[in-house]
């Protein structure tokens, strides 16, 4: 017996906005040329190839408009800080680099939402962004321009279970007497991220990265032990001993499927351009919706516990997509460096039709980013290194879809989808 609530939460916010202020203003295109602490993300491999000590910190602001028949769902904004650090040292002539990078989320820590599938909703963009991110990697340089890496994202589990035990009363609430407790449980997971970065000359860039999936469980239940009894003639009779109510719930939160990427950068002196190609395996993308199992034992009683409809599956399919980013040298001397920043990105929609009873809506989406790096180079002694602050504007737009019922009497019906999500981020990178 269980019951069982799946949320729809999905993957995180660096999937959905970008790593890096720098990364988001290239469209995401970092497998071959993330350069600072957004490599934990796109391929950790990156992270031995950067020199001498970087601290990163920063911000992500995005806000959604997205809409049905015209009419906003109020999808909640997203906001957070993040921050990054990266070692790289040099062992022989290897190069070696441990990192560690952080999001943190302003309103939610995690957020966890149940609702019937029959209700229409973005649901790729309600939980996704809502979630602390974790990350730590390790880079190596395997031979002369060809490194290795991996990272692993943190997570937890919780189970919580209420139990009670004791006598319920028919007739007289007053004399129910049921004693409990309750016992919460966190276990964390990890998922991890490989990465390879080879370097063929001095201009070309070839990096290839692999996401693997991760669901997130929170599993909350309520198990009840006891006697039934009644009042007849003034005295305390039992009806049922032993009897037992379990309720459970095992939630599937905050999904993300496996994700392969392949990159190809060139890097020229006035120009750098990147081309990113990535598979998303959303067919393993499960129920995001509520069905509910009970189990009562009240033997020799007989009470039948009515049956959830299970829900349909979602349906979703792979996906590939592709992403380009181009960063150009506009200023480039002993005391500042700028380079403005140009990208973009494809995402087809995973998701089918919603013919049946499901309203799960997702569409294809274009993304627009634009963005510039500031480099101060004479800063010495105030700062050892070079300062730099990266800036990033972005706009993804959802192109316009119409999911038509095959029911004509569904209560929801056929309805269209569209939106705009903008974000705008911001990084300062300390070197030493």
């Amino acid at each position: 017996m269980s019951v069982l609530f799946v949320t729809p939460a999905h993957a995180n916010p660096f999937d959905v906005y970008g790593a890096g202020a720098r990364s988001t203003a290239l469209g995401g295109a970092g497998t071959a040329g993330a350069r600072d602490f957004s490599a934990n993300h796109y391929n950790p491999a990156l992270l031995a190839v950067l020199d001498g000590m970087e601290i990163s910190f920063g911000y992500l602001s995005a806000k959604p408009s997205l809409k049905l028949n015209g009419g906003d769902l109020g999808v909640t904004q997203s906001r957070g800080s993040f921050a990054g650090v990266t070692l790289p040292r040099k062992l022989a002539w290897h190069r070696l680099a441990v990192s560690l990078s952080l999001y943190l989320p302003n309103n939610f820590i995690t957020r966890v939402r149940s609702l019937p599938e029959s209700q229409p909703r973005f649901v790729l963009y309600d939980n996704r962004p809502q979630r602390i991110v974790v990350t730590s990697s390790l880079a190596f340089e395997v031979f002369e321009d060809f490194f290795v890496g991996a990272s692993l994202s943190y997570l937890s589990h919780t189970r919580g279970f209420m139990e009670m035990q004791g006598i319920v009363h028919l007739n007289d609430p007053g004399e129910t007497l049921l004693m409990g407790g309750v016992d919460i449980d966190f276990a964390s997971i990890r998922y991890p991220t490989f990465g390879v970065h080879w370097r063929p000359d001095q201009h070309w860039r070839l990096g290839l990265s692999l996401r693997e999936p991760f669901h997130l469980k929170l599993d909350v239940g309520l198990i009840v032990d006891g006697d039934i009894v009644t009042t007849v003639a003034g005295q305390t009779v039992p009806l049922l001993e032993d009897g037992q109510l379990k309720l459970i719930s095992h939630n599937t939160n905050l999904f993300s499927p496996r994700q392969l990427n392949l990159g190809v950068g060139y890097e020229g002196r006035l120009a750098r351009i990147y081309l990113d190609l990535g598979w998303h395996q959303w067919s393993t993308f499960p129920t995001p919706t509520a069905y509910i199992e009970t189990e009562l034992d009240l033997d020799p009683l007989e009470f039948e516990v009515p049956t959830s409809k299970e829900p349909l599956e979602p349906g979703f399919k792979d996906i590939f997509v592709p992403r380009l980013g181009l960063e150009l040298t506009a200023i480039d001397n002993d005391t500042i460096g700028l380079e403005p920043r140009l990208g973009y990105f494809f995402e087809p929609s995973p998701a089918p039709n919603q013919s049946k009873s499901t309203n799960y809506v997702d569409n294809p989406k274009h993304g627009l980013s634009v963005g510039m790096g500031l480099e101060f180079r004479a800063l010495q002694p105030l700062f050892p290194g070079p300062v730099s602050l990266d800036l990033a504007a972005q706009a993804i737009w959802l192109q316009p879809r119409t999911y038509r019922k095959d029911d004509p009497a569904d209560l929801i019906g056929s309805y269209r989808s569209t939106g705009w999500i903008f974000s705008l981020s911001t990084n300062v990178n300390f070197r030493f």
